[in-house]
């Protein structure tokens, strides 16, 4: 396959999404970002990204003309640059999944509802979630970053329950820059080396606080987000969270 132009990636990729059939969008994501005309890293993710929450909630459910939605999508993907994340400091995946919302709700510039606010709550929190991690960029990780943040807020705010599953990053042997035990998707960091505990009141919109098995000592949680009342616990923000507690020591 000759070098395909950004277009060409996202007509590829709204194509494959159009053929999924699952309600969970990090299934959808992977299905996707494994076939070849989707680099490790690149701005096709601003498109795929978004594209993965609106087929996982059309599955699940949700009410949304999904050929509509999806060529939106990529029409609001296709003008977001590659590397915005280290040179305008918002990341794309995040960018792509709130474009998702903005779709799903019909918001735009003039909205005077609580959706304007609304999205930016959603992609604030997956933004800060991102930025504990810090860089070198990679978009799978950026991507499941972004898309667990969605899910929590998609089943708050329009009662539609996407699919979750504890993400083990496969892609990392393709990532020259992998943070390698820093990402809460690193292998190590999910098959056995962590384990659940009890919601200790920083993740607001779910996200599993996780702690290696060690004796554990106290922390800082003066800066942290206040928890939502019936947020989950679960998911790989609150490891990260605690990856980004363990530094503080």
């Amino acid at each position: 396959m000759g070098e395909l132009t950004p277009e060409e990636r996202g007509q590829r990729i709204i194509g494959a999404c159009l053929a999924e059939k699952s309600a969970n969008p990090y299934e959808v994501f992977r299905n996707v970002a494994r076939r070849d005309f989707v680099r490790m890293h690149g701005p096709e993710h601003h498109v795929l990204d978004g594209a993965a929450v609106l087929v996982a909630y059309h599955n699940a459910g949700g009410d949304v003309d999904l050929p509509a939605a999806l060529a939106e999508l990529a029409s609001r993907g296709l003008r977001m640059p590659g590397a915005m994340c280290g040179l305008w400091g918002v990341c794309g995946a995040t960018a792509s999944v709130g474009a998702a919302l903005s779709i799903l709700e019909g918001t735009g510039p003039l909205s005077g509802d609580d959706s304007w606010g609304s999205h930016m709550a959603y992609t604030s929190r997956a933004l800060e979630a991102l930025s504990h991690i810090g860089g070198p960029r990679c978009c799978k990780r950026d991507a499941y970053i972004s898309l667990e943040t969605a899910v929590d807020y998609i089943r708050e705010r329009f009662g539609v329950r996407l699919e979750k599953d504890d993400v083990r990053c496969g892609f990392y042997p393709k990532n020259a820059q992998c943070l390698g035990e820093r990402c809460p998707f690193f292998p190590a960091n999910t098959t056995g080396a962590w384990a659940g505990t009890p919601d200790n009141g920083y993740d607001r919109w779910g996200g599993r606080n996780l702690m290696p098995r060690r004796a554990k000592t106290p922390h800082r949680t003066d800066f942290l987000l206040p928890v939502h009342k019936n947020a989950p616990s679960n998911g790989a923000v609150g490891r990260l969270i605690s990856l980004m507690q363990l530094s503080l020591h």
